[in-house]
Order: structure tokens, then sequence, then C-alpha cells
């Protein structure tokens, strides 16, 4: 399977780095630090799937050896 980059990619991955520098930068005492960590893992599995959940650039030799496409899982490192 060729790699395909998602046309609006870039876009999505600056966005949620944008907001991640965000949280981190307003540190305001209502804020739960709970809630931050919450919205910072969201927002780092948006950069992991920017170009879709299944269209990833890089996959293991597992992966591409794999016979059943339903047994893969997106995961990110």
């Amino acid at each position: 399977m060729v790699f395909n980059p998602h046309p609006q990619a870039e876009g999505r991955r600056r966005s949620a780095v944008t907001l991640i520098k965000s949280l981190l930068a307003n540190k305001q005492p209502e804020v739960l630090p709970d809630h931050v960590s919450d919205l910072i893992d969201v927002l780092l599995w948006r950069i992991t799937e920017a170009d879709g959940k299944y269209n990833t650039r890089y996959k293991s030799s597992g992966a591409l050896e794999c016979a059943n496409n339903s047994q893969l899982r997106h995961e990110h490192v």
C-alpha cells in the first residue's frame, strides 16, 4: 500500500500543536492539571491521525504482511 498524505494533514498537525502550546502556556488556577493532560493526550492522537487513522506513513513489517486488515490497530510511538 502506497502512502498518500491527506491534503489537510499539515493544517491538522499545526492546529493540534498550537492548541497544545496554548494549554501549556496558559497556567490558570481554575484549570485542573488532569483536564490539561487529558486534552493534550487527545491532541497528540490527532497529530498521529493527521493523515487518517489507517493511512500511516510508517508500518511495521508485520503490518505489511498481515492478510487480515481488521486485525491491525493504529498505534503511535
